[in-house]
């Protein structure tokens, strides 16, 4: 697999698709995003109730990301699932499209 780098200073150390991933009650199992992701810029999203998608934007670049949660509900702790993947902006145009209905 080849190894992709970005210039952007604000989300070029994001790959092609990063992962996270908590359990309720077990902190040490976490793995969240990498911080750049919390830098971009939310522009259209139905994340609700622990679930949803969501449409970024990096701020400097301008580079479109679709962000997705989901979980698993377990009588232990629910684990959360997150999913950032750099898209163009064609699909970001009918991600929002669909998430405005």
């Amino acid at each position: 697999m080849t190894s992709v780098t970005y210039e952007c200073t604000t989300c070029g150390t994001l790959g092609p698709a990063e992962y996270g991933y908590s359990k309720y009650g077990h902190p040490e199992d976490a793995a969240p995003l990498p911080d750049a992701a919390y830098h971009l810029e939310e522009l259209a999203s139905n994340v609700s109730g622990g679930r949803g998608h969501a449409v970024r934007r990096c701020p400097e670049c301008g580079a479109w990301f679709h962000y997705e949660l989901d979980y698993e509900f377990l009588v232990n702790g629910s684990e959360d699932y997150e999913t950032l993947t750099r898209i163009t902006e064609e699909e970001a145009r009918a991600i929002e499209r669909s998430l405005t209905k």
